[in-house]
């Protein structure tokens, strides 16, 4: 399962999580669900986990010294 994104409940003003399953679109909505936050008993909104690039630093050439 993975979260995609979050959306708030114009008649409630509930917020939910958007996920999706590995099993594709023939599961729960086209293959999305909805889960509330904040339900302390699911721990998803305290065990989320996210990867974070590690972004390497372009190495630029040396400038070339000309004697004046």
């Amino acid at each position: 399962m993975k979260v995609i994104g979050w959306e708030k409940r114009p008649e409630t003003g509930e917020n939910y999580w958007i996920i999706e399953n590995s099993w594709g679109e023939t599961w729960g909505g086209n293959g999305l669900a909805n889960i509330s936050l904040g339900y302390r008993e699911l721990f998803i909104d305290d065990y989320a986990v996210a990867a974070m690039p590690k972004l390497e630093k372009e190495e630029k050439p040396e400038e070339e010294i000309t004697p004046s």
